[in-house]
């Protein structure tokens, strides 16, 4: 099924009632054009109009009053019929809503992403907090009224600088984590915002003020002046929609944060569909080793979904701004080595698709124990929230110093395993290595699993090759030779170095859970 079961039809402004699919739209025929309503639901216990068994045959035979709906949907369905549509999705309106029984819900979940995109034109009450507010806010006219001043013979148009964040990308709505995949699979869209009313599609963002275009300069948080989307022409840019997306959606909320898998798995649909590619709970099997490193730019006092997603991936966290490693967003095989394999992967699902709550991944490179002996820049504090400063270790012997992004502050222990995930060498005229991975801690007493607790890089890398280089036993001419073949990206890779028995003892298999 990919159509939605059941639409909310208006007879005119004032009335509405509720059509199923057989009605509609009976095999094997599909759907007339319909529109979607996005919006936000308010705080928890806000009471809403809602489709349960208890008021689907009143729904459904009898006409109601569209004055009894919140103000949102009033306004949603007058837009509607407005624009010659009969047909309008809610979600409360065509979802049972019934307490403890989630089993159309599951059905209609797993297809959301679907019938926003086979909508005609998704309704965004963007501005509003809450169902009572409406798409329509009283806003000042002259800010959408165009405004221009000549000098000489030059004339200059007047516009805020930042209307489109202040509008859409930092509105009620967009922090709302269901709505990223209903923006993005949606075909197009009209914005209701505070100020003004936003038109968006693959070839045109356009606003009252702007309506052949909005200037890129008042767009800067929009990806290519267009309607947000993942770019499928090459795969730097399909890794730079991906890491877009899994940054803008950490930072959303979810009233319900069980349902973090599932508010995008439409988009992780459509996305397998194109890639022929598996979904692992928020990262992709054909390049996972460069997944790995990501990283939160605060360090949350614990995870929100700790039963949400391994500890190796980035869903587990909510509300937590999530950036993807930058070696995963440059195409750049020749100035990067990897220092691991995936031997095997895991994960178990929920009924819901992609809504995986468990997994284990099973990796095999160069494994160490490090001891951290301080933190801060004097040594004595411990990391803050929003400065987690560098860490002092012991490893292999050695004293160092590695930064680290930790995942969560109640992880931080004394004793933990790195794995060297990278190294790559920046600049050209004096290149400098740099190395990252990841820290895990071991699992609980007689458990061999490990759990990620953060990624680490360092700005040593030549130590690091130093000591692979020891290890293998190199002369001097010969360590400077293989130093300069690392620099370029090669001599360390997963089919080469990584199965050397003189590296016996550091090269291991580690689980992560």
């Amino acid at each position: 099924m990919d159509q939605p079961s059941s639409l909310a039809t208006a007879s005119s402004n004032a009335k509405w009632r509720l059509t199923t699919q057989n009605e509609v739209a009976p095999a094997p025929y599909s759907y007339p054009p319909y529109l979607t309503l996005s919006h936000c639901w308010g705080p928890p216990g806000t009471v809403h109009t809602r489709l349960t068994k208890a008021t689907f045959d009143r729904f459904r035979l009898q006409e109601q009053l569209v004055v009894e709906l919140p103000k949102t949907y009033q306004d949603a369905i007058g837009i509607a019929v407005s624009l010659g549509f009969r047909y309008i999705w809610i979600d409360s309106l065509c979802i049972m809503q019934d307490p403890g029984d989630t089993t159309d819900w599951e059905e209609q979940s797993s297809v959301m992403g679907l019938i926003y995109k086979h909508a005609t034109c998704n309704i965004a009450a963007t501005w509003a907090a809450d169902g009572s507010q409406g798409c329509f806010s009283q806003r000042d006219a002259a800010i959408v009224a165009p405004t221009t001043i000549s000098l000489g013979d030059e004339e200059f148009h007047i516009a805020h600088s930042h209307i489109f964040y202040y509008n859409i990308g930092g509105a009620p709505l967009n922090r709302r984590g269901w709505v990223l995949q209903e923006r993005f699979l949606a075909r197009r869209q009209l914005n209701f915002a505070k100020d003004a009313v936003f038109w968006e599609c693959p070839q045109l963002v356009a606003l009252e003020q702007f309506p052949d275009g909005i200037p890129k300069a008042y767009c800067w948080d929009l990806m290519n002046g267009a309607k947000p989307r993942i770019d499928f022409t090459s795969l730097p840019e399909l890794r730079r929609g991906w890491a877009h997306l899994v940054h803008v959606y950490s930072r959303t909320k979810l009233t319900v944060c069980t349902d973090k898998p599932v508010a995008i798995a439409g988009l992780v649909g459509e996305l397998k569909a194109r890639l022929d590619d598996d979904y692992l709970a928020g990262l992709w099997q054909k390049d996972l080793h460069k997944q790995l490193c990501w990283y939160t730019s605060i360090i949350p006092t614990a995870s929100t979904n700790p039963d949400m997603a391994p500890t190796w991936s980035w869903m587990k966290y909510s509300d937590t701004p999530i950036f993807a490693d930058d070696r995963y967003l440059k195409d750049d095989e020749h100035t990067t080595a990897y220092f691991l394999e995936i031997l095997d992967v895991t994960v178990k699902d929920k009924p819901v698709p992609h809504g995986s709550v468990s997994g284990t991944l099973r990796i095999r490179g160069i494994v160490m124990w490090v001891r951290l002996t301080g933190f801060g820049y004097s040594a004595l504090e411990p990391p803050t929230e929003h400065d987690p400063g560098p860490v002092f270790t012991e490893l292999d012997n050695a004293s160092g110093m590695i930064f680290v992004g930790w995942d969560e502050r109640s992880e931080i222990k004394e004793d933990l395993l790195v794995v060297f995930v990278a190294g790559y060498c920046v600049g050209s005229r004096d290149p400098g290595y740099f190395v990252k991975g990841l820290l895990l801690a071991p699992g609980t007493e007689g458990d061999s699993t490990f759990t990620r607790v953060g990624m680490f890089y360092y700005y040593e890398g030549d130590r690091f090759l130093r000591l692979i280089i020891n290890r293998l036993g190199l002369e001097p001419a010969e360590m400077l030779a293989e130093t300069e073949g690392l620099r370029l990206g090669y001599g360390l890779g997963m089919d080469g170095t990584l199965r050397d028995p003189r590296l016996d003892d550091i090269i291991q298999e580690v689980t992560i859970v």
